[in-house]
């Protein structure tokens, strides 16, 4: 992979009604490229639409119908894998991650496409993502070690992007839940994992997009600020005026939630978040100088001015967006 300097480039981007995805084809159009948005349905993607993206439907794990989307491309981003759920189709997940990937990456052999970024998370990154990583990154995990990294050894123009925890406003995912629960004040125990990399969501969608416009190969980690879960937590809650939650030891979370889990099977118990245990309990960072040294990427204080939910928000921002903005201040201040 070699720079881009073309001013307008056709990009493919998977997976554009998700969480990330709709933030990177924003992005592309923003700087001018057209934006091939490949979309398993059309429900939730009639505004990219608007905003100029031209929809393909399609299924990245059906072969046939991903053929009209990967003509003339001259990039592809992919990062196409199903939504967060608190209780997820372990099987639908690895079949999307799995064969969705390796049937975009043999079109993008096909069809000679000259540069492509795979969007992975930071627990994946080799290929051995931890039981306690969550099932969304065991995925992603066997993505890279079955398609990405052969596809790489063989000489497939694909850089790799690992974000780190990423959050922001609108995240269905684990990270999301628990901060609109904070925000309500509905939060009362989290885990207290490890360290993790936290990284918003408009700054993961700069740095996948700066990969495949700069990049040069390999993986570029983009790992955004360190917190453990307890920290960060307790730092969304100050800046939201509340009081932290309790905080469990990890293995006592787990044991805990395995339990409320088999429980729910047989009882109308309310579901359990256990996909925010795997991930709170565990801890992963990477380091992301190639990044910054590479692409020019960083993350950047994120304020937003008008909450667009009030009840999910009670102070004009979301907790996410008041934690970077803490976290930006206490760089700023030299507390790491």
């Amino acid at each position: 992979m070699q720079p881009v300097h073309c001013p307008s480039l056709r990009i493919v981007v998977t997976g554009v009604t998700g969480f990330i995805g709709g933030h990177v084809a924003r992005q592309l159009l923003l700087k001018g490229h057209e934006v091939a948005a490949v979309v398993h349905s059309p429900t939730g993607s009639s505004a990219l639409e608007e905003e100029g993206a031209e929809l393909y439907l399609a299924d990245v794990t059906e072969p046939a119908t991903m053929r009209r989307p990967m003509r003339d491309a001259d990039g592809l981003v992919h990062l196409a894998l199903p939504h967060h759920r608190r209780r997820p189709d372990r099987a639908h997940l690895r079949r999307v991650a799995v064969t969705g990937t390796r049937t975009v990456l043999e079109a993008m052999r096909e069809f000679r496409i000259p540069r492509g970024v795979h969007v992975t998370c930071l627990p994946a990154l080799d290929g051995k993502a931890p039981e306690q990583a969550g099932h969304q990154a065991i995925a992603h995990a066997m993505a890279m070690a079955q398609v990405v990294m052969p596809q790489q050894a063989l000489g497939l123009p694909l850089a790799v992007a690992a974000p780190g925890l990423v959050y922001g406003r609108g995240d269905p995912g684990p990270v999301g839940r628990m901060l609109t629960r904070l925000a309500r004040g509905r939060l009362a125990t989290v885990p207290a994992g490890g360290a993790h990399g936290w990284t918003h969501v408009q700054d993961a969608a700069d740095g996948i997009v700066q990969t495949l416009l700069k990049g040069a190969g390999g993986s570029y980690p983009l790992t955004g600020p360190v917190h453990t879960f307890r920290d960060a937590v307790t730092l969304a809650a100050g800046h939201l005026g509340m009081k932290p939650p309790v905080f469990i030891p990890p293995m006592m979370s787990r044991a805990t939630t395995a339990w409320l889990e088999s429980l729910g099977r047989i009882l109308p118990i309310p579901a359990v978040d256990a996909e925010l245990v795997r991930v709170a309990s565990g801890g992963c960072v990477a380091p992301d100088a190639r990044a910054r040294a590479e692409l020019g990427w960083s993350e950047h204080l994120r304020v937003v001015a008008q909450p667009h939910d009030p009840a999910r928000d009670r102070v004009g921002v979301t907790a996410g967006e008041r934690m970077a903005e803490g976290a930006a201040a206490r760089a700023a201040q030299g507390g790491g």
